[in-house]
């Protein structure tokens, strides 16, 4: 059975949501070890999301 048009729109935004809140995370993992000074291989990961 094929997807129709609405199937697919919500797709579509159910994987942008998923992909903005991961980024979002990353950026504020960023933030958190800048003014903290923390550091581990998650912020390795979260600099790596987040490095153009």
């Amino acid at each position: 059975m094929p997807m129709t048009d609405a199937q697919r729109l919500t797709l579509v935004r159910a994987l942008h949501t998923v992909i903005y809140v991961v980024m979002a995370s990353a950026s504020l993992v960023v933030l958190y070890a800048g003014i903290t000074g923390a550091h581990g291989p998650w912020l390795w990961v979260a600099a790596a999301l987040v490095s153009p």
